[in-house]
Formats: structure tokens, sequence, C-alpha cells
């Protein structure tokens, strides 16, 4: 076992986390979440398994909570009554059955492309008799660590003033990734290596040099460009949906530099996501538009995809710009299916199909299946059963529509409630997306969850009258400010009135 440098720094906030009010360690684990190179541990005696430091601080938020019995108990409660967590808990506990099962039971039998890092010697990964591996017992204990995490943010969401730690945990959560951006563009200043080695201790292989038409591809603190142009992406969802609903600065001007981010990761999956969210939020605006009329939030978008259209077409009359473009776009579209990396995922994902027919339906349990779509994850891995589940939990938690024939009391904290919905589902569709087009694992990620558990609880229809304030939960009792009695009802139909909006937080 090797105890890295930042590994210290992580077990001295874990103890923070379990010392201190949860909120604290909520935001804790929150400035750690983006460095998902910085592991603590290396394990060297289970095949170099790396234990990241977010993960051992969400564990930490959870140990947190079992030292506290009556809270605890609260949050069981708010789990029973909560479908969204019920599901993930059947989910995941079908999962981990099949992780320790499913490999002793096709033991010999299946070929498979295991999770397990190859031999230095060996040639990339390929194919290997199925039997079981550490991926069992790393992608099960990541899968219980999602649940936990996932009940618990839900929880802690679905309290008087929890929405408004949403909003601060999400904007930290940014503020992290920006700053590692913009210190992985710049490596060769001397404060920026010294902290980027100081993170960089996960025994995964980082990609830090990688160019493409002679630009570098930046990957912030992460492994590699997809995972940093995917959570980029997703995180521009959410401030760019929050805005639209604003008009705050913070979120304009991270809006900007996500999308920057986005840009100079040269991720094929990030801009793949980004086509395919303008292609849904289109559709959306429409809908709206014939629902509703023209609203200051239909200006605002007709107003900022002017404006990157106008951008666009200005750069692509410069002609190196032009030429240059053109010569991405065929790296990263045109040539990418025929490429080395194409090839072998495009092997992986036919053999995890394979893997389900010959098994039954059944699959060949978590952690045993490498592939590159989260569709062909859950078949290989969790079967059929495993694959309904996992679908239900997400109909559940963030892919639904209100229900207008659900009469709700109309307030500021219900309109609030809604706004973070709507931000938090994008977020979260987001990172769907990127994990259907090239999603390895059926770990979606803790930012994954954490959003999924922000839209749950945000859910206008299942939102609750707020409860009183727990000191050990918040560290204060007085109610927030945003909080406040019904309003009366001429002012409240004016809210949604198409000619006006709704009343700045």
């Amino acid at each position: 076992m090797e105890l890295t440098p930042i590994g210290i720094l992580c077990f001295l906030a874990a103890i923070l986390v379990i010392a201190r009010p949860l909120s604290i360690g909520l935001f804790v684990l929150a400035a750690f979440l983006p460095l998902q190179t910085a592991a603590a541990v290396n394990l060297t005696s289970v095949g170099g398994t790396s234990l990241i430091c977010a993960h051992i601080l969400g564990g930490a938020l959870v140990g947190a909570f079992m030292m506290r019995p009556k809270l605890a108990g609260d949050a069981i409660r708010d789990a029973a009554a909560r479908p969204a967590t019920l599901l993930l808990l059947l989910f995941v506990c079908y999962a981990v059955f099949s992780a320790f099962f499913m490999p002793k039971l096709f033991a010999g039998e299946i070929n498979v492309y295991s999770l397990s890092r190859p031999s230095p010697t060996s040639n990339g990964i390929s194919l290997s008799p199925l039997y079981p591996t550490t991926g069992n017992l790393t992608q099960s204990f990541y899968m219980t660590l999602n649940l936990f995490l996932f009940a618990i943010v839900a929880f802690i969401m679905s309290r008087r003033g929890g929405l408004r730690q949403a909003t601060a945990l999400i904007n930290v959560i940014t503020a992290v990734h920006i700053v590692f951006a913009l210190l992985s563009v710049v490596p060769t200043f001397g404060p920026a290596a010294a902290i980027l080695e100081f993170v960089r201790t996960a025994n995964y292989s980082i990609l830090s040099h990688h160019t493409i038409v002679g630009m570098k591809r930046i990957i912030g603190s992460y492994a590699e460009p997809s995972a940093f142009g995917s959570i980029s992406m997703s995180l521009f969802a959410w401030n760019f949906i929050r805005f639209l609903q604003t008009r705050g600065l913070w979120y304009f001007v991270a809006s900007g530099l996500l999308l920057i981010c986005i840009v100079l990761s040269f991720s094929t999956t990030a801009y793949a996501v980004m086509s395919l969210l303008i292609i849904l939020w289109s559709l959306h605006t429409v809908y709206t538009l014939i629902r509703r009329g023209l609203t200051s939030d239909h200006l605002t978008a007709l107003f900022s995809s002017a404006l990157a259209s106008s951008l666009l077409i200005a750069f692509l009359f410069y002609e190196p710009l032009r030429l240059q473009a053109y010569a991405l776009v065929e790296i990263l579209f045109g040539q990418k299916m025929q490429s080395a990396s194409g090839i072998e995922r495009s092997a992986w994902n036919m053999q995890a199909i394979n893997n389900f027919i010959q098994t039954g339906g059944l699959g060949v349990g978590l952690g045993s299946a490498r592939t590159s779509s989260l569709a062909t994850a859950l078949l290989s891995n969790v079967g059929a059963i495993g694959a309904i589940l996992y679908l239900a939990f997400l109909g559940s938690s963030f892919l639904r529509a209100g229900r207008r024939e659900v009469k709700i009391e109309i307030t500021r904290e219900t309109i609030y409630a809604r706004r973070l919905f709507v931000a938090a589902r994008a977020g979260a569709i987001a990172l769907l997306l990127s994990q259907m087009i090239a999603g390895g694992l059926i770990d979606a990620g803790l930012l994954f969850f954490v959003f999924a558990a922000i839209a749950t609880s945000a859910y206008p229809e299942r939102r609750k009258a707020p409860k009183s304030a727990d000191p050990t939960l918040s560290g204060v009792t007085a109610p927030p400010l945003w909080y406040a009695k019904k309003q009366p009802k001429d002012e409240l139909a004016a809210l949604f009135s198409p000619q006006r909006r709704a009343p700045a937080e």
C-alpha cells in the first residue's frame, strides 16, 4: 500500500467531514470531486488499484451519517419514501450479487474484455476467459458508494435550505474544475506543474501530452481529454440553464469558460453531446414557444444562438482557421471509426453483445466486461434485469416531466425547485449521453448521482413542506432569506405570464 502526499491531506479532510456539521462535509467532498486523478492510496497488492480521494471522502460522509443515529434514521425513512432511491437500491443489490455470482457461474466458458489492467508485456486489451477479478470488487464498491451518496444528497437537498446548498455545491465543483483546467493549459509554469504533479497520483495513464492539428488537448484534473470534456459539458449544461433562469454574472462567466474547456478538450464525445443537447434544447424551445408564446427566455436563447453562430461564421471566414477546422472535423469524426481506437472500441461493444446472448440475458457480472457504451455495459454486465432496474431509476429521478394534473402550492420555494430540477436534469442528461456514446463502465461517476439526487429532491410535484432546520445538518436554525410565505394569487399569476419573467433569486 502506497500513501500519497495528497492522501495525507485527504485523510485530514475526512476527519473534518466526520467531526464537523454535515453541510461542511458535503462542500469538502465537492472540492475534491473534480480531482479524478488524485489517489489517496495505491493498493499495489490489489492489482495497483487506486483509491481516489473523492471516494474516500464520500465514504467519510456516509460514516458521518452513521455516527449520528437520529439523522441516519431520518435519512433512511426519507430513502424508503423515495422511489428513485429504492429502485437504485434494487439495482445495486442485484449488480453486486451478479459481480460475485456470475463470474463463478460462467467461469472459463465465456471470453470477455476484462477491466483488469493488462500485463506490461501485453499489447493492449485482449480477450480472456471470464474469471473473478478485482474489477468485480472495485465496481461493487463504487456502485454502493453511489447509492449512499445519492440517498444522502437527496435527503439533505429535500430539507429547508437544501436547494440553496445544491446551488453552492455545484458552484464549488465548477470553480475547482475551471481552476485545474487553467493550470493544465500552462503546465510548464513552475507552480502549475507542481500542483498538477501533487494531484496526479493515481495509477492511470495520464494523457497530458496529446495534441491534435498542432494544438494541445487540455485534460484538467482528469486522466484523458474525453473524461474532461464530458464533465465540462455537464457543468456547462447546468451553468448555462442557470444563466437563462437568473441572468447571473457568475453563471455567464462560468458558462463561457466551460465552453472554452469543451472546445480545447477536442473530445469527439463532448462535441457529439453538445450537438445532441442543442437539438433537444431547440425542440424544447419550439414546444414551449407554441404552448406559452414568446418569453424573455426565448429572446435570451435566440440572442445567445445568434451570437455564437456569428462568431463561428466570422472565424471560418479566416482561411487558416477554416482549414484547421476542416482538418479537426475530419480527424474527430471522419477518421474516428477507422482509427485503431475506434476499431478496438467497436470490438468491445460487439463482444459485450455476444456476452449478453451467451449468458441468456443474465450478464457476466458487474465489473467483468469492458465496453464502449453504457447500453452495452448494462446488457453485458448485469443483463436484462439490471438494465430494466437502471432504466427505472433514471425514469424516477430526472428523466421525467412535471405532471400538470397535480396541483401544488406555488411559492418562491417551488419556483426555485422547478428551476433547479431543470438545471440538474440538463447536467445529468449531458453525462448520460456521454456514457451512452463512450462509457466503458456502468459507474457514471459521483457527479452524475449528485445531479440525479438534486433533480429528485427538487422535483416540483414531490416537494414537501420544509422541515425545521437541523443544527447538526446545516449549522443554522434560522430560515434562509429566500424562503418566504405564499404570495398573493395575483402576484403568483404574474410570475408565469408570458410577458414577465420570474423574479430574480
